[in-house]
């Protein structure tokens, strides 16, 4: 868990999203936002597999993989 958090409404919100899908229509992805300032995206078909796997946005397209929504939201990712 991080020191800095997010409000429980963004937490709430990002659960809702993920469990409804709610890919932006412009590229099919989840966009995220992590506490220390990172950002990443999701697409559809991971979602509809129930892969957790944000790609980070920038230059080295890092992969975090995650176990659950759980694990995705402990290690500091919400929705963007």
């Amino acid at each position: 868990m991080h020191p800095k958090a997010w409000s429980d409404n963004l937490i709430n919100q990002t659960r809702q999203s993920i469990e409804d899908m709610f890919v932006s229509p412009a590229d099919g992805c989840l966009h995220f936002k992590h506490i220390d300032g990172a950002y990443g995206a999701i697409c559809f078909d991971d979602l509809l597999a129930g892969r957790w796997h944000i790609v980070e946005k920038g230059n080295q397209k890092t992969t975090h993989r995650y176990a659950d929504v759980n694990e995705l939201l402990q290690a500091g990712w919400v929705i963007d």
